[in-house]
């Protein structure tokens, strides 16, 4: 048996931008909810890491469009955990019409500390053998904006904030969208800081390139899209 969890997907209309193409944020919030399910199931999900006083933190996420999702359509995704070491682990991401691949996905996550917010050495397992498939197998690239110019700000909200009280990750990728434009065939988000409500973050974008940072210069994200 693989190691693997499979759940039904669809995407309504207001998930597309005016190009027709999904939105980053739809992409990332199917694979937080897939990830959090299989954790979930698996036994190594919130409420187990919490009450060890640790939590997942996922750090990079890439995708790329490989067919055409479209509107409502009745889709599949499954997802793959990857052990690459004791700090890091990976998780790949698929979508499908049938057997169609329309999207591969792939994430990089450890477990930290909650108070505070280190990563920790640990081991977790879930049940099944682990796939040799790789989503991409160069990894996610670290990216390191620069020459970007000053798009405005944006001050943290109580709808922006996930269950660990921090801004929810699919939100920075609806900053990028905003500051961007456009839908995109190919994705990468690397994030670097977490924000609380109240925070203002500092945004800056460039062609094909967006950022957010806070006051004194500490990135909170960067994203690149072609």
């Amino acid at each position: 048996m693989i190691a693997e969890y499979k759940m039904p997907v669809s995407f309504g209309l207001n998930c597309f931008t005016l190009e027709g193409k999904p939105t980053a944020s739809s992409l990332l919030h199917a694979f937080q909810e897939a990830a959090t399910a299989h954790a979930d199931e698996a036994h190594v999900g919130f409420d187990e890491l919490i009450s060890k006083g640790l939590i997942w933190v996922v750090t990079k996420i890439k995708y790329e469009l490989t067919g055409e999702v479209v509107p409502n359509d009745e889709l599949e995704l499954v997802t793959y955990p990857i052990p690459v070491g004791s700090l890091i682990y990976q998780r790949d991401f698929y979508i499908y019409r049938g057997n169609a691949m329309l999207v591969r996905a792939s994430s990089q996550w450890c477990i930290a500390d909650y108070q505070t917010r280190r990563a920790v050495q640990t081991h977790v397992e879930f049940p099944g053998e682990y796939t040799e498939k790789r989503a991409f197998p160069q990894g996610i690239q670290r990216l390191r904006p620069k020459d970007l110019i000053a798009a405005g700000s944006r001050k943290i909200q109580q709808e922006d904030l996930d269950k660990n009280g921090h801004t929810n990750n699919c939100r920075y990728a609806d900053m990028a969208q905003e500051l961007i434009g456009g839908g995109f065939e190919n994705f990468t988000i690397n994030f670097a800081h977490e924000t609380r409500l109240g925070d203002t973050i500092l945004l800056s974008s460039g062609p094909g390139m967006a950022a957010g940072s806070l006051e004194g210069g500490k990135m909170v994200f960067a994203v690149s899209v072609s």
